[in-house]
């Protein structure tokens, strides 16, 4: 079987190559074609093969001349059986087995519906984002078993290590104020009720110096930090849980980058199918938050992402095998 595999700039800054190249290692009988427009992966098992190609695609018309004209003499020259794309676009008129692997693409892009023939031709939609995953679903109301859902292996998590308080961190948007004020009411509740040296940790998303004036009347404005935006990567990988008030479209990347991390979410988004096993809903009342980060508190154990952070590489490499 020779199965090519369409390698974007974007994707290759993620883990996704690692698990490419495992996946190739796992199957040496099988032949791995691996394109792509800029600098060739390294270390190639032998059973890979690196095509780089051009010109790269800058907009529709190079996109048209690519996929109706490069792709598919580069396929009928490998004689390729499978053909996994990790752009958000396949070949419409040719009868292999077309996968889409999609990663953290933008909200404007994913709901664009002119790719929805592109999905529609997928024989499976697969991403290790579920909030990605989640906004597809609710939006073209798919039938079971179209996207396919593979949460990143343990192996490849990043890990960071805080001398910090215990924690829970935010995000202010300029537009989110009333959901940040909503916030700081639910987090007084719960340092009322537990007593505890909880934080609260807010990265400023807003291009406000001051997005929160109202701190300095508030009772617990010592456990309450404001950080720089480009702080975020740290705080999210040292934090206790993530609470999303974000519009799910606004926040597929944060939900995603804190459940990467291994962290509980807590989001006010309307709870959905996908969603429902790996995140904590709640509605965007202080009461309810309050209650949802007390149950963290009480429940170590409860809102940890199990299916983000359980997942071996075999599993993962067993759920790729099932798509062929």
């Amino acid at each position: 079987m020779t199965i090519a595999v369409f390698l974007s700039e974007e994707i290759k800054q993620t883990s996704f190559p690692q698990l490419l190249l495992k996946w190739a290692e796992a199957f040496p009988d099988r032949h791995y074609i691996l394109i792509s427009f800029g600098k060739h992966l390294e270390n190639l098992p032998p059973n890979c093969t690196p095509v780089k190609v051009e010109p790269q695609i800058k907009n529709r018309l190079t996109r048209y001349y690519w996929f109706n004209f490069k792709l598919p003499a580069i396929l009928n020259r490998y004689n390729v059986s499978v053909f996994i794309s990790t752009y958000p676009f396949l070949r419409l008129k040719d009868s292999i087995l077309q996968i889409l692997y999609l990663e953290n693409l933008k909200p404007a892009v994913i709901c664009d519906s002119r790719n929805y023939r592109y999905y529609r031709k997928a024989v499976v939609i697969t991403t290790t984002n579920p909030v990605l995953a989640s906004v597809l679903q609710k939006k073209y109301k798919f039938p079971e078993g179209k996207i396919k859902l593979l949460p990143l292996p343990a192996e490849f998590n990043e890990t960071y290590k805080s001398d910090r308080e215990p924690y829970f961190t935010s995000i202010i948007y300029e537009g989110n104020h009333d959901q940040v004020i909503t916030l700081l009411k639910a987090f007084s509740i719960f340092k009322k009720l537990q007593k505890s040296s909880f934080k609260l940790m807010l990265i400023n998303h807003s291009k406000i110096q001051n997005p929160l004036p109202e701190l300095n009347s508030y009772k617990f404005r010592s456990d309450v930090e404001i950080m720089d935006g480009n702080m975020q990567k740290n705080i999210l990988n040292s934090a206790y849980a993530f609470i999303d008030l974000a519009d799910i479209s606004a926040g597929i990347s944060n939900i995603y980058e804190a459940l990467k991390y291994g962290k509980p979410v807590i989001s006010t988004i309307p709870e959905n199918e996908i969603l429902k096993n790996i995140i904590l809903f709640s509605e965007s009342k202080d009461s309810a938050l309050a209650e949802k980060m007390m149950h963290l508190y009480r429940n170590e154990n409860a809102g940890k992402p199990v299916a983000i952070k359980e997942l071996t590489f075999s599993n993962y490499m067993s759920t790729l095998e099932k798509m062929l």
